[in-house]
């Protein structure tokens, strides 16, 4: 995927994630799990291009930390879809994934 394309994506995948957290949060709707399982093959797909990618800027113990946090991510999404757990994934999209994202965007956005 070009770096424009990963761009796009990110910034795409990281605007439903808000949405759907700002959903679940503020309109007090309850089951985010349900709602998440539209973008689970993106969430997916980001997941695998981050533990692929070799040169992130960071250096390769922060990167090993790093993809540790993102299979920790994907097992609470895991988890929260087997139990139903919104709070769970909520938590695991706003304050894992979203973040992660967020390293990928431009400055502000």
């Amino acid at each position: 995927m070009s770096e424009v394309d990963m761009l796009k994506f990110v910034t795409e995948l990281n605007n439903r994630i808000t949405l759907l957290c700002e959903k679940y949060v503020v309109m007090n709707r309850a089951d985010l799990v349900a709602d998440v399982k539209a973008i689970l093959p993106d969430v997916q797909k980001f997941a695998m291009w981050f533990l692929e990618a070799k040169d992130i800027g960071v250096s390769e113990a922060e990167k090993q930390i790093m993809d540790n946090n993102v299979l920790l991510m994907i097992k609470d999404i895991n988890e929260a879809l087997e139990f139903s757990d919104s709070a769970l994934m909520y938590d695991a999209l706003e304050c894992g994934v979203a973040q992660y994202l967020r390293l990928f965007l431009p400055e502000g956005k």
